[in-house]
């Protein structure tokens, strides 16, 4: 009987352990490849440590972490790179001084789920500060994206997943336009 109540035991932690560990959130960053025309503007793009390994943990829910650094470096790589021609992204080289300098920041994110908010739905919200300096000028832009899907049946990694890849397509829809807006007045 005593043996029997150690394997329970034993048996009850090992599940309660398993149940802990960390959810992966897998995030598709897949925007639409158009044909644009390139500028000729020689480009730093600045990923940061910080930015390029941020992972979010929720507040509520420690065993959910998002790696959110991975997806948005590339997400702000590749935005740039469909308009500039030449976009650096690794170390500023002295010889080769850039036209415009690109600095992006996650300033906020805030997954809610239903159980939390009381409402029905999963909601997501991604805020940007992008430093844009050039050689007369530094301007500091936000970019926010809202994202909001129903309670369904589908298992709720996928809905968090739906809504954060929701936000980086928006997010890269909203950088280019400033990018191209910039571009025309610089």
């Amino acid at each position: 009987m005593i043996k029997t109540k150690g394997l329970l035991s034993i048996i009850l932690i090992i599940l309660c352990t398993a149940s802990c560990r960390n959810q992966s959130i897998i995030i598709n960053i897949d925007i639409p490849d158009q044909i644009s025309k390139l500028f000729e503007k020689k480009i730093f793009l600045k990923i940061t440590t910080e930015f390029e390994n941020f992972i979010y943990r929720h507040p509520n829910q420690q065993s959910l972490s998002i790696d959110i650094g991975t997806p948005q470096s590339i997400l702000f790589k590749k935005t740039t790179k469909r308009i500039f021609s030449h976009v650096e992204t690794g170390k500023l080289s002295k010889k080769n001084t850039p036209s415009i300098t690109i600095v992006p920041k996650l300033t906020n994110i805030e997954i809610s789920k239903p159980e939390e908010s009381g409402l029905s739905t999963y909601e997501c919200r991604l805020e940007y500060s992008i430093l844009v300096k050039t050689r007369e000028h530094a301007i500091n832009h936000k970019i926010l994206a809202y994202s909001r899907a129903p309670k369904s049946n589908k298992n709720e990694n996928q809905i968090i997943s739906e809504l954060i890849s929701q936000c980086m397509r928006s997010i890269a829809s909203k950088l280019e336009i400033k990018l191209l807006e910039l571009t025309n007045e610089i």
